[in-house]
Order: C-alpha cells, then sequence, then structure tokens
C-alpha cells in the first residue's frame, strides 16, 4: 500500500492526463477542488470514524487505478 501523500500525488498526475487537451487551467477546476476536499475531509477519518480503519484509502487506490487503466486503454485503443 503507498503512503496517503503518494496515492494523492499519483490521482493528480493521472488527472491531468486526462485533461491535458483542455485549455481551462486543471488547478481550478472541480475536480481538482473535490478531490483536494475529499483528501483534506479524509484525513482523520482513518482512525476516527470509518467503520474498516482503511476505507478512504481503498477507494483511493480504486479511483486511481480505475484512472491508470482508462489513460492505459484510451492510448492503446489507437494502436
Amino acid at each position: 500500500m503507498s503512503s496517503k501523500i503518494q496515492l494523492f500525488r499519483n490521482i493528480l498526475r493521472e488527472l491531468r492526463h486526462v485533461r491535458k487537451n483542455q485549455k481551462a487551467p486543471f488547478d481550478y477546476s472541480p475536480v481538482m477542488q473535490y478531490v483536494i476536499s475529499e483528501f483534506r475531509n479524509n484525513h482523520l477519518t482513518d482512525a476516527q470514524k470509518c467503520a474498516r480503519e482503511n476505507e478512504s484509502v481503498h477507494l483511493a487506490e480504486t479511483y486511481l487505478n480505475y484512472l491508470q487503466n482508462l489513460r492505459k486503454h484510451s492510448v492503446s485503443s489507437y494502436f
């Protein structure tokens, strides 16, 4: 399992790949704001409020996996 900050950075990196052809700056996009707010809101959730200790980390890893596979599939479909 990767660290939470590395997981956060990887998600943002994948989102930048998805949005690289769009004109609007990524830093101000609603997606970016949502991801940041979710990581901030779940900062203390892992140990204090979640039914399972690593629920939010598991959800973030699943989302990262989805984004990575989406990018790989879209690139490989052109060849």
